[in-house]
C-alpha cells in the first residue's frame, strides 16, 4: 500500500493509496516481425513437429505438423536449407548449434525463431540428435510462441512494478502494510514527515499516525476498497510523533 503526499508544506496532505493487484498489458498488432504473430493455447497444444536434415543442412523430410504450422507445403521445404525458414537474426546461432549436433552433442530444448509463409514469427523449441549411420539429424520440436509471449508480458509487468515503486519512493511518502494494517515498509520521506524512525514504525499498526479526525466508517470504507485491489483516492489527516497534524 503506497501513501502519496502532494504537498508536504501544508498541514493536510492529499494522499492516494495505491494497491496494485495486477497489470494487464494488451499487445496490439505491430509491424515489428517479432510481435506479428498471436496464438492461443489451442494452437500451441498441438502435436510435435518433426523433420530430418542431412549433413549439408538440407531438409530431407517433414511431418504434416510442420507444414501446418509454417504454412509451406512439403514440396516447398524438402531439398531446401533449413536456414531458409529461420528468422535471419537466429541463423548464425542455429548453424553453430547444428554443427555441434553433428559432432555428437545432442541439443535439448534449443529455442529459435522460424518464419511462417505469411511472414509471422514463431518461437520453436527443438530437441535434436545426429545419426551417423544415416548421416542425418533427427529433429523434434514444439511451438512455444504462446509461452514466450506470456513470459515477455510477465517481464514487462515486473519491470513496470519496479519502475513504479522506484518513482514512488523517490518523490512521495510511501508506507506498505499487510492485510491486517500492520506496517511492513516505510520510505525515508514517510519517516521525515511523520517524525518516527523506521524502527518505530515497522511492525506497528498504521493507526500509530491516526489523528482521530476521521470516523470508523471512513476507515472501514477505505480498507474495503484497498483489499478489493481497487485504488482509493482522498484526503487523510494524520498525526506526527510530536502531535502536529499533517
Amino acid at each position: 500500500m503506497s501513501v502519496i503526499s502532494s504537498n508536504q508544506r501544508i498541514s493536510i496532505y492529499r494522499i492516494c493509496f495505491l494497491c496494485i493487484g495486477a497489470i494487464f498489458i494488451k499487445m496490439g498488432h505491430q509491424k515489428n516481425v517479432q510481435a506479428s504473430v498471436t496464438l492461443n493455447e489451442d494452437q500451441n497444444s498441438g502435436s510435435y513437429i518433426k523433420c530430418r536434415i542431412d549433413t549439408e543442412g538440407l531438409i530431407l523430410w517433414v511431418n504434416p505438423e510442420v507444414t501446418q504450422l509454417l504454412g509451406f507445403t512439403a514440396a516447398e521445404m524438402i531439398g531446401q536449407p533449413f536456414t531458409r525458414f529461420i528468422f535471419h537474426e537466429d541463423i548464425p546461432a542455429s548453424l553453430a548449434e547444428f554443427e555441434k549436433i553433428q559432432q555428437g552433442f545432442p541439443a535439448i530444448h534449443y529455442d529459435n525463431r522460424w518464419v511462417h509463409q505469411n511472414g509471422d514469427i514463431l518461437w520453436l523449441s527443438w530437441s535434436c540428435i545426429y545419426d551417423d549411420s544415416l548421416k542425418a539429424t533427427f529433429v523434434t520440436g514444439k511451438n512455444i510462441t504462446y509461452q514466450y509471449h506470456q513470459n515477455f508480458l510477465m517481464q514487462m509487468k515486473d519491470q513496470m512494478i519496479y519502475d513504479l515503486n522506484l518513482a514512488l519512493n523517490e518523490s512521495n511518502i510511501v508506507v506498505k502494510t499487510d492485510p491486517r494494517g500492520v506496517i511492513t515498509y516505510v520510505n525515508k520521506q514517510f519517516c521525515e514527515v511523520s517524525g518516527y524512525s523506521e524502527e518505530e514504525l515497522i511492525g506497528k499498526p498504521h493507526r500509530i499516525v491516526n489523528s482521530g479526525y476521521h470516523s470508523k466508517e471512513f476507515f472501514k470504507q477505505f480498507w474495503q476498497t484497498i483489499k478489493k485491489g481497487e485504488i482509493w483516492k482522498g484526503e487523510i489527516r494524520n498525526r506526527k510523533k510530536n502531535g502536529d497534524i499533517y
